[in-house]
């Protein structure tokens, strides 16, 4: 719950204006794997910068999310928690665009 949780909230938290895009889908993918699906149309990342955001305390900072407040941990805990189950985490981003980011855990 924590990491679908942190996903909705970094969703909601980067984007350009009060109000935008969230879709969230949850579908069954094939050998018993449930897929979450988060895309927003946020700030997106570039690409070069989106392998630190998995990383414990690892903020990317850009002048546009600047005066946002965070640790940096919590999508290292999506990670580290959807491993924990036998899972991972994927992202697709484009800056100025917004971002996919994908939850994928075997089903019980």
């Amino acid at each position: 719950m924590v990491a679908i949780r942190e996903l909705l909230d970094n969703a909601a938290r980067f984007r350009r204006q009060a109000t935008g895009r969230i879709d969230v889908s949850l579908t069954q993918g094939e050998g018993r794997v449930w897929r979450l699906t988060v895309v927003d149309d946020g700030f997106g990342i570039e690409e070069q910068e989106q392998g630190r955001l998995f990383r414990r305390f690892s903020r990317v900072e850009t002048d546009d999310n600047r005066h946002l407040v965070g640790l940096g941990i919590g999508l290292y805990l999506v990670l580290e928690i959807a491993r924990a189950h036998g899972g991972d985490v994927g992202l697709d981003s484009r800056a100025g665009q917004g971002s996919e980011f994908r939850l994928t855990l075997p089903a019980a």
